[in-house]
């Protein structure tokens, strides 16, 4: 039986970009305090479409780790001050192998499938969105903050 993998504890301010459509994956996140939205990027440059409100208890971030591309499929913002526990790639991973072969597969198989539903609900919800007027504004470019180094029991 695995143990939980090691975290690391991570504070966002409202309106901070957490995560960035399209910008390579190497952690995930479970919020302990505080809410996130999740957006969609849009047809027109410079848009967000809202997705998803998360809170408390809640994973985001690891869509990147089922498939190949590695990329992030969707931008994370901070609706208000959010603390996470953060968990790098290689201890997910490491937690991951420790499932039995059938179990791999279906967690792969599932997260692909709700990756092509996300997908294309998004499309929907695009167009709704746009006829009805809500989509966001992007949030500023400024980059996703990161923990300075890993942990030392990554070593």
């Amino acid at each position: 039986m695995s143990s939980m993998p090691r975290c690391h504890q991570q504070r966002f301010a409202k309106g901070e970009t957490i995560l960035e459509q399209g910008a390579r994956g190497d952690r995930t996140f479970v919020i302990k305090a505080g809410n996130v939205l999740v957006c969609k990027e849009g047809d027109v440059p410079g848009e967000m479409v809202p997705i998803e409100s998360l809170g408390p208890g809640e994973l985001f971030g690891e869509m990147y780790l089922v498939m190949n591309d590695l990329t992030r499929t969707a931008t994370v913002v901070a609706v208000n001050e959010v603390t996470v526990d953060v968990f790098f790639e290689e201890e997910v991973l490491r937690d991951l192998d420790n499932m039995s072969f059938l179990q791999r597969m279906m967690f792969k198989g599932l997260n692909s499938r709700l990756r092509k539903t996300t997908e294309n609900l998004t499309r929907q919800k695009v167009a709704t969105e746009y006829t009805s007027g809500s989509v966001l504004a992007k949030p500023s470019k400024q980059a996703p903050k990161k923990p300075a180094a890993k942990p030392d029991y990554y070593s």
